[in-house]
């Protein structure tokens, strides 16, 4: 299996869209139909490209079941242990502010 890397779409078109602009300001308005097409043809697949399917990680030293805090440590409500200010669970849920 191979690892994903999750990128944002929006900053892939935006590069893209300097990319263009850079040859443009190299080569003019003229710088032909192919790589105009080329970077145009580039966006449509990063558009067809499927979103991933991902939750956000809610870091414990944000969770509200967090509570007594101890040296680095964070006693957790769910699982009942003291861990890591970084350590993350499948209960975790974002502190209101």
């Amino acid at each position: 299996m191979s690892e994903k890397e999750y990128i944002e779409r929006g900053a892939v078109k935006e590069k893209l869209a300097a990319m263009r602009h850079a040859m443009v300001a190299i080569y003019g308005s003229g710088i032909g139909n192919l790589s105009a097409n080329t970077i145009d043809a580039m966006q449509s697949n990063i558009n067809a490209i499927p979103t991933a399917d991902v939750e956000p990680v809610v870091r414990c030293c944000k969770c509200s079941n967090s509570s007594a805090k101890c040296q680095n440590s964070i006693y957790c409500e769910v699982l009942h242990f003291y861990h890591s200010e970084n350590f993350y669970c499948a209960h975790g849920k974002e502190r209101e502010r």
